[in-house]
C-alpha cells in the first residue's frame, strides 16, 4: 500500500472557516501538516488561525504549489468541491462528507474507507446503505473508541450519551453488514487490500458460476432440439 501524505504534501482545506474546517486545520497544523492554505467563497484575502484563506482552488493552488486537499463542506457542495479541486489540479482529494452513492457510481474508485466517530446514528445509516446498495471493497474505523461516558470528541456530535452513539453500536452495526472495521488507523491498509482480495475472488466467482450456467442452459436447449427432431 502506498504512503499518500509524506513531507512533501501541502495542504489545502477547502472550507476552511466553517465550524469543522477551522477546527480540523488547527489541530493539523498543530500534529506538523503542512498547511499552506484554506478556500471560503468571499473570504479571500482573509486568515484562519494564520492560515490564508482564498476564494477559489485555483487561486490557492497557484498561489501556493498545493497537492492536496482536504474538504469540509456541506454534503450538497461536496461533489463541486471535488471537481474544482481535482480541476485545479489537485491529485489527492480527502472528502469529509457521506458521499457513498457517489463512490459507488465512480468508475474510478476502487474501494470505499469510511472514518466514523461516535455519537449520532450515521454511521449505523452507512452501514445498512452499504448493506443494501454498495459492491464494493469497504473497510471502516471509528474514531473515539476509549472514549467515556459523555466526553466531547472535537464537537457537540461527538458525544456518547447513554448507550446511543457508542462506538461498540458502530461497530456492530458495521460488521453486520460485512465490514471489516480496523481498531488503529494503522491497521487500515491491511483490511482493504484483503477486502479488495476477498471481493475480487468473489466477482471470479460469480464469473465462473454465470459461465456454468450459460453452459447448462445451452445443453439443456441442444437436448430440447434433439429431442424434438426424434
Amino acid at each position: 500500500m502506498s504512503i499518500l501524505i509524506d513531507k512533501s504534501t501541502r495542504l489545502i482545506v477547502q472550507g476552511i472557516t466553517g465550524r469543522d474546517g477551522l477546527f480540523h486545520a488547527k489541530k493539523m497544523k498543530e500534529y506538523g501538516t503542512n498547511v499552506v492554505g484554506g478556500t471560503s467563497p468571499g473570504k479571500g484575502g482573509t486568515d484562519a488561525n494564520g492560515i490564508p484563506v482564498f476564494n477559489t482552488m485555483y487561486e490557492a493552488v497557484e498561489q501556493t504549489q498545493a497537492n492536496t486537499s482536504i474538504i469540509f463542506v456541506p454534503a450538497r457542495f461536496a461533489a463541486d468541491a471535488i471537481m474544482e479541486a481535482a480541476d485545479a489540479g489537485i491529485r489527492l482529494i480527502v472528502c469529509i462528507r457521506e458521499l457513498l452513492e457517489m463512490f459507488q457510481n465512480d468508475t474510478e474508485t476502487e474501494a470505499i474507507v469510511l472514518i466514523g466517530e461516535i455519537g449520532g446514528n450515521a454511521e449505523e445509516q452507512a452501514a445498512e446503505y452499504i448493506r443494501n446498495h454498495v459492491t464494493k471493497p469497504v473497510v471502516a474505523f471509528i474514531a473515539g473508541q476509549s472514549a467515556p461516558l459523555g466526553k466531547q470528541m472535537g464537537h457537540a456530535g461527538a458525544i456518547i450519551s447513554g448507550t446511543s452513539g457508542s462506538a461498540k453500536e458502530k461497530i456492530e452495526a458495521l460488521e453486520a453488514a460485512g465490514i471489516q472495521v480496523a481498531q488503529e488507523p494503522s491497521d487500515i491498509p491491511a483490511l482493504l487490500k484483503a477486502a479488495k482480495d476477498t471481493t475480487r475472488d468473489i466477482l471470479k466467482l460469480r464469473e465462473q458460476e454465470l459461465v456454468d450456467l450459460e453452459l447448462e442452459l445451452n445443453n439443456m436447449v441442444d437436448d430440447e432440439e434433439n429431442n424434438n427432431r426424434d
